[in-house]
This record gives C-alpha cells, structure tokens and sequence, in this order.
C-alpha cells in the first residue's frame, strides 16, 4: 500500500526513472528478495504471493512492477538459490 501511494506514473515515464525515494522503500522493504528464503534474507514469499504483490503495484505503475518483478521472477534470484555460494547468498 505504501509503495503504492509512491508512485505517480506520470512522473515515472517523463523522468524515465524511478523516484530515488521509491528505490531506496523498494531496497529497504526486501521487494528485490520476496522469493528468496528467509534464512538468506529474503521475504520466503510463494510465487502466488510473488504475483499478487506484482499485480497490486502494477496497478499503479508498470515501471515499477517490472523493475519488482525482474529480479524475482526471471532468473537472479534463482540462480542464486540454485547455484550460489554460501558467501553470496549471504550477501546478496
């Protein structure tokens, strides 16, 4: 809902970015981390709960739901989980 409130799409498109406040909630939040594991500090979220999440901010901001959902859904995040070290699943 925060994050939602964030966005004004607009703005998004003319500054082609993201408000530098919008990226530091999307960084402090774990939005880059929802379906990674807990453990590796990530949210431990179901692709459902992925999705619907996407869905909800997509509703305000295109830009903004892909720039969440890349990291999650089409491959950093499970390569790490997959082949990662133990160092850079602790760091990242």
């Amino acid at each position: 809902e925060v994050l939602c409130e964030m966005l004004d799409q607009y703005t998004i498109e003319q500054d082609q970015n993201l408000p530098p406040e919008v990226w530091e909630y999307i960084r402090q939040h774990k939005f880059f981390g929802m379906v990674m594991p807990k453990e590796w500090g990530g949210l431990g979220m179901s692709g459902h709960g992925h999705a619907r999440v996407i869905e909800k901010i997509g509703g305000r901001s295109p830009t903004a739901a892909t720039t969440v959902a890349v990291p999650n859904s089409l491959g950093p995040g499970e390569l790490l989980c997959h082949y990662g070290t133990p160092e850079q699943k602790k760091f990242y």
